[in-house]
């Protein structure tokens, strides 16, 4: 973006002040990845029992994986279906690993790293919208106090600094090009 003329500072310094810095703040992505966000948002109480229950399964497996060790003084031969190599029990791991489960597991570790970045009440706000999910965005607002027009601004401020922490886009100032 080329840098600003004067023309171009002074209404850019004109129209902050006519409409406050709470519109200057306000970022926009696209329709999609809102979207996308916001499911994935409402999907990780879900996400994370899928989390749970096959790191629970995954540790039954393989405990129930006995790997004898060889002896070679004696030369036998190891029961059959049993590994007796480490590289054949590494492979056995990583194909039990299922694509729904890392998938749930990199889209939990994300959300729980950028909700460490928010601050108490917009943590507040995502437990309240999308973990727990009980009540009406009319509700929600009149929870926290704040008008229908805050809700929906302090919503997308939220679900786009979701979208910029998992690297989905790039949020772009109503400014901006």
């Amino acid at each position: 973006m080329p840098p600003l003329g004067r023309a171009e500072y002074i209404s850019t310094i004109f129209y902050s002040l006519l409409w406050g810095w709470a519109i200057l703040q306000t970022i926009k992505i696209d329709r999609h990845v809102f979207r996308y966000v916001e499911g994935e948002l409402y999907k990780y109480p879900f996400h994370k029992k899928i989390v749970e229950a096959w790191d629970k399964e995954l540790a039954d497996k393989i405990a129930s994986l006995a790997l004898p060790a060889i002896d070679y003084k004696e030369e036998k031969r190891t029961p059959k279906g049993n590994f007796s190599d480490t590289t054949g029990a590494a492979a056995l791991k990583l194909m039990l690993m299922s694509r729904e489960a890392e998938y749930a597991r990199l889209s939990c570790k994300a959300i729980e790293m950028i909700m460490e970045t928010l601050k108490e009440d917009e943590k507040r706000f995502v437990e309240e919208k999308y973990f727990k999910n009980e009540l009406t965005n009319y509700a929600l607002a009149a929870k926290f106090n704040v008008s229908i027009r805050e809700f929906y601004n302090m919503r997308n401020r939220i679900v786009a600094r979701f979208a910029e922490g998992m690297g989905i886009a790039r949020p772009q100032h109503f400014w901006s090009n």
